[in-house]
């Protein structure tokens, strides 16, 4: 029988991460599925049509969702940190709605790789994922948070961890197509935070001179653009380093594997340097990058905001 499967997230927005997690999705789908339609709701519908090569409509088109849930034999709302209202409050009751919107036409309702708070509304949340046929979280907090609620839920893992990474020929010949020759590098992720709080740029750099004075040249990874790259670029000029945006997770994970180490503050381009077994060290601007990395990996996590240099170091 030929599926209907809608997918909803936070896609479209230039975020390798979020957009990682949805190509794992729908090569697992197409896997699994020889037969069926796939329909990604996103904010910038033709580009990723053209990237995924499967149906994709605005997140923000009511007549044009309607249309695609109809007949939905099932919906992915997911991965990533989505039920949640640190961000807003309008974006939790965005992604509940669609999952009861989607429950109310006849779809089966699957959260699925979810990273789960901070909830100030745990009502909005409890309704919607109440209504779920199946819910599987990425880390072991926010499986006891949705205890919490009384939601059941299976503990899995991010689903970055299923990507394999670009031969080493592929990585150099993108590092050599941006200028880059250095054969010791390391990696460095930073990104502008909403608010006033904006990571320790001076403890940072303190951090990272020494191993620059050591002959190691930092590459910082944007991660997405329209928050990391300004950021990225004048800490590469400070530093001499250099700024990459990979074109997609693989090439993310073979650049991490041929660094020395890597620091971080973005989830996924540090859960990629733990997938490719490199020394890594976190900074944490956001609750869900403590969770996730106190359940994937022991490493050890700052605080972006305030952290000791030389500890760093």
């Amino acid at each position: 029988m030929k599926r209907k499967i809608v997918i909803g997230g936070y896609y479209g927005y230039g975020s390798l991460g979020d957009e990682a997690v949805l190509s794992v999705l729908i090569d697992e789908i197409k896997n699994r599925y020889s037969e069926c339609d796939i329909t990604v709701l996103c904010a910038s519908p033709v580009k990723m049509k053209k990237t995924y090569g499967v149906k994709c409509v605005y997140r923000y088109d009511a007549l044009a969702i309607v249309r695609e849930l109809s007949g939905a034999d099932l919906y992915i709302s997911g991965g990533g940190s989505l039920i949640q209202d640190a961000t807003s409050g309008r974006s939790l009751r965005y992604y509940c709605r669609l999952m009861q919107l989607a429950k109310h036409m006849g779809a089966r309702v699957y959260a699925y790789a979810n990273g789960i708070g901070p909830l100030k509304r745990r009502d909005i949340a409890r309704s919607a994922l109440g209504a779920c046929d199946m819910i599987s979280v990425r880390d072991e907090a926010s499986h006891l948070q949705l205890r919490e609620l009384s939601v059941e839920s299976v503990l899995s893992s991010d689903p970055f961890f299923l990507i394999d990474a670009a031969p080493p020929s592929e990585v150099r010949r993108f590092l050599c197509d941006r200028g880059i020759y250095e054969e010791k590098y390391f990696t460095v992720s930073v990104r502008r935070c909403k608010g006033s709080r904006q990571v320790n740029e001076d403890s940072l750099l303190h951090a990272l001179l020494p191993f620059v004075a050591k002959g190691r040249t930092p590459i910082f990874v944007s991660m997405q653009d329209s928050c990391d790259l300004a950021l990225s670029a004048a800490m590469a000029d400070m530093t001499g380093g250099y700024v990459v945006s990979p074109t997609d997770a693989p090439i993310l994970l073979g650049l991490q594997k041929n660094a020395d180490f890597a620091i971080g503050m973005r989830l996924h381009f540090l859960l990629a340097a733990i997938s490719a077994g490199i020394p890594v060290s976190a900074l944490s601007y956001d609750p869900k990058v403590d969770n996730v990395l106190s359940y994937a990996a022991d490493i050890k996590v700052y605080d972006a905001f305030d952290f000791d240099a030389e500890e760093l170091s």
